[in-house]
């Protein structure tokens, strides 16, 4: 397995279902397997074994990096599929009660001027976070690509803000 990119999902390199939700101490025994394993100074320097085995560590490192990003997760579980993944065809979000909510977090954002409010605002949207991370695991499950789609884009609102929040908070902490 010399070729830059595996044919194996993330999920698969990491031996796990493939659900938008999982075990993560599964996923962490699982990686600690492979690194043992796959560990180059188990093959002898410069051997065709040890840099094969530094190209498949390297894929699973990848495949870990790329399930703990709760976005590029659902990016994989969209192509398992066979879904277009949102914005990859240049549409934006159309539908009026998620530009409805997306407005509302960004006033959100722009409203928190202080410490308290944007920790007391990271907090909720932690909290919504969590929630539509269960109802994309649902509806990628039950394969309901309206509820997929459109839930995929309220997560992704919401992490874009949590994101924007937390920097806010470190400046205002560095303050």
């Amino acid at each position: 397995m010399s070729n830059k990119s595996s044919p194996l999902s993330p999920f698969a390199l990491l031996s796990i279902p493939p659900n938008y939700l999982f075990d993560w101490d599964i996923v962490n025994k699982n990686l600690r397997s492979l690194q043992e394993t796959l560990h180059p100074d188990l093959y002898p320097s410069g051997s065709h074994e040890c840099e094969i085995a530094q190209n498949m560590m390297s894929e699973v490192n990848n495949a870990y990096r790329v399930l703990k990003d709760p976005l590029l997760r659902a990016h994989v579980l969209f192509k398992l599929n066979g879904m277009t993944i949102p914005g990859s065809d240049a549409k934006t979000v159309t539908d009026p009660t998620i530009m409805e909510e997306a407005l509302e977090i960004k006033e959100q954002l722009e409203n928190a001027n202080s410490h308290s409010k944007l920790n007391s605002l990271v907090k909720r949207l932690t909290s919504q976070q969590i929630i539509l991370e269960k109802k994309l695991d649902a509806a990628f499950k039950t394969s309901n690509e309206t509820e997929v789609y459109s839930t995929y884009a309220r997560l992704s609102f919401c992490i874009k803000t949590q994101t924007d929040a937390c920097r806010l908070l470190t400046k205002k902490n560095e303050d």
